[in-house]
């Protein structure tokens, strides 16, 4: 297996990644077979256990680059001192290309694969430590109210984030999308200064 750098440099590596992204994103993590992305993509299965170890190493690649790219525009903005009204609405815009890209099977699958579970954890830590940043510099310029606990903010952003299982809240909504975008008006919005 390569390295996510070897991966970037070999074209083959790269139309597995592809085949395998287009597979997911339409049909979710469970129901694509290591089989069906190596037919779609032209290439044998030795091929593919060349740059890759299983199906789950094809979609922890897609989560970090897609990470790496949203961590990146996000880097810039709070590079560049950006008020943080540009840093939701940019954060919003980056939700929505996502919730674009992804489908409702790969979002639940996602969130239910063990195999996928562990890195999830693990990127989601770096995301939180990252937006707390954001938010305390924020607050220390008075961008966002002094008396809100950022804990508390961390907190209700993971709940939030459950909401993708209820059912019940699933059923409000005519798409996870139209949900994800309530849910990151209401959370973002309801923290700008009064």
């Amino acid at each position: 297996m390569l390295s996510h750098k070897e991966i970037e440099k070999s074209e083959k590596a790269l139309l597995l990644v592809k085949t395998a992204e287009e597979l997911f994103m339409k049909h979710g993590i469970r129901r694509v077979s290591v089989e069906e992305i190596c037919s779609k993509g032209k290439a044998s299965k030795v091929t593919f256990y060349k740059y890759f170890k299983n199906k789950q190493a094809v979609v922890l690649y897609i989560l970090k680059r897609q990470f790496n790219k949203a961590m990146q525009q996000l880097k810039d903005l709070t590079d560049n001192e950006v008020p943080i009204e540009q840093i939701l609405s940019a954060i919003m815009q980056i939700k929505i290309e996502m919730s674009k890209q992804w489908s409702e099977e790969f979002i639940l699958d996602l969130y239910s694969f063990e195999d996928t579970r562990e890195e999830l954890v693990a990127l989601k830590k770096h995301t939180t430590m990252m937006w707390r940043n954001i938010l305390e510099s924020a607050q220390a310029k008075g961008q966002l109210r002094k008396d809100i606990n950022i804990d508390l903010l961390l907190l209700m952003e993971d709940k939030l984030r459950e909401l993708i299982y209820d059912d019940r809240a699933r059923k409000l909504y005519p798409s996870l999308r139209e949900m994800a975008i309530e849910v990151g008006n209401l959370y973002f919005y309801g923290i700008l200064p009064r």
